[in-house]
């Protein structure tokens, strides 16, 4: 079909001959009463459609033009406003529709925007979201349930995917049936996962054409329980350390008011297990405050300390104990410096208890073996901070550890039954403050031990890089 600009010829004679049809009427009826000339007549409607077909076209296109670019803005395209001819009778429509369509551009960002920020909020929420269609399809998950569940979630139905956890399933159809609006239940889940969570399940409304779906919060609850059962457990035991030499020392007060009052032999026996019971209470506390302040320690080091220096410092402090059971501590001094970033007091008390164990715990007559190692494998969190590290080791030769007993070796009071039945008089703090402590640093400790042959306990330390 021939067009001239966006309006089709055809189209636009039928209008321009419909405008015309009033006037052509009108010269007509002069015609008819021979008040004007037939030809002249003609002429004149001729002229008038004429007229018409120029005037009009300008005003047609600029029609269709602002009805494309309706249409356009209806689909959502983001076009460019459109040319008008010079004749515009449609200028304050042009208008209207330009501050329209820059108005919706600006709903429209702010919208993006608002699904944007609501998208990242769910996403980094801490608790695990899962949004199910009113078929209990899963639709959506967080970076928090994906974590927790892993690859489980997806495009599946929440039913199959929780198959293991019948309560939950139950409670979420009865949600999805409308039994109830919303439930809250704890449940642990065994297996892989191993955790305890509390649930909370509840119909969301929307204008979507299933009209909202079921949501599914879930909140972690292992680590608040563990630390529960982890302060229960350490009330029990410091009250445990604190109550048994407090009952001797109590007990022995009782025997020296009574039965021994006048016995200066038992007075000076009882005196001594007394003073050995009161070192032991003195111990436990002493070790109980050092913990409480390394635990509420958040700073982080920023001195360069000679570990060289705190190895010979640490060697020197525990020497009068290894010469009390005649056992050789091994240890080449290097007299080159080894620069860490530390809390000099603090890493020294980690080798004070780390040589101190291995004396306590090895035969009269033997041997304790400090050993360093450079190395180039870094922490991941310690890249771009330190290029090497350092790894001290302390091996002793007594009896050794079970293997089922190292993962629990640095949890407050935690002792092997040997230990516990042993008379080092150890307040079952020392690895837990070492753990503590080289948490701060940005270090580890590494445990291995055999029945029979003895237990390494090596101490990972970034270099400090020194300009």
């Amino acid at each position: 079909m021939f067009k001239i600009g966006r309006v089709s010829l055809l189209r636009l004679m039928r209008i321009a001959a419909f405008v015309t049809l009033g006037p052509a009427c009108v010269l007509f009826v002069f015609i008819i009463l021979n008040k004007m000339d037939i030809n002249d007549g003609l002429s004149a409607i001729f002229v008038l459609y004429i007229f018409f077909l120029v005037f009009l076209y300008p005003s047609i296109d600029n029609t269709l033009a602002l009805n494309n670019y309706v249409k356009a803005l209806a689909q959502n395209k983001h076009i460019k406003p459109p040319e008008l001819g010079f004749i515009n009778t449609v200028e304050e429509l042009t208008d209207s529709l330009n501050t329209l369509r820059y108005s919706w551009d600006e709903k429209q960002v702010q919208l993006q925007n608002a699904v944007a920020e609501n998208k990242i909020i769910v996403e980094i929420l801490p608790d695990a979201l899962i949004m199910l269609d009113n078929d209990l399809n899963i639709i959506r998950s967080n970076s928090s349930a994906r974590h927790l569940f892993g690859h489980r979630l997806g495009e599946r139905n929440f039913e199959e995917v929780f198959s293991n956890i019948p309560n939950l399933t139950r409670a979420v159809r009865q949600v999805a049936e409308g039994l109830q609006e919303g439930i809250d239940l704890e449940f642990s889940s065994k297996g892989t996962l191993n955790r305890d969570i509390r649930a909370q399940i509840k119909r969301y409304m929307s204008t979507s054409k299933d009209g909202g779906g079921i949501l599914v919060s879930m909140h972690d609850l292992t680590e608040l329980k563990q630390m529960r059962r982890m302060r229960a457990d350490f009330v029990a035991n410091a009250s445990h350390e604190i109550k048994t030499p407090l009952a001797s020392i109590l007990g022995f007060i009782e025997t020296l008011q009574g039965p021994a009052k006048g016995d200066i032999q038992a007075h000076e026996k009882f005196l001594a297990i007394m003073e050995q019971q009161g070192n032991r209470m003195k111990r436990l506390i002493n070790d109980l405050l050092s913990l409480s302040r390394i635990e509420a320690s958040t700073t982080v080091p920023t001195d360069v300390v000679d570990l060289a220096a705190i190895l010979a410092e640490a060697k020197r402090n525990n020497q009068w104990m290894a010469d009390e059971k005649n056992i050789d501590i091994l240890y080449t001094e290097i007299k080159e410096e080894i620069p860490i970033i530390a809390d000099r007091p603090q890493i020294t008390q980690v080798f004070n208890n780390l040589i101190e164990n291995a004396i306590k715990y090895s035969d009269k007559k033997s041997q304790i073996f400090v050993t360093l190692k450079r190395t180039k494998e870094i922490l991941p969190e310690l890249k771009g901070r330190a290029e090497e590290a350092i790894i001290v080791s302390v091996k002793d030769l007594g009896k050794g550890i079970d293997k089922n007993h190292l993962p629990r070796l640095t949890e407050r009071f935690y002792r092997t039954d040997d230990a516990r039945q042993s008379t080092t008089g150890g307040s079952g703090l020392g690895l837990s403050i070492v753990k503590h402590i080289l948490n701060r640093h940005h270090g580890k400790l590494d445990i291995t031990s055999e029945l029979g042959e003895g237990s390494t306990f090596s101490v990972y330390l970034p270099i400090a890089i020194v300009d």
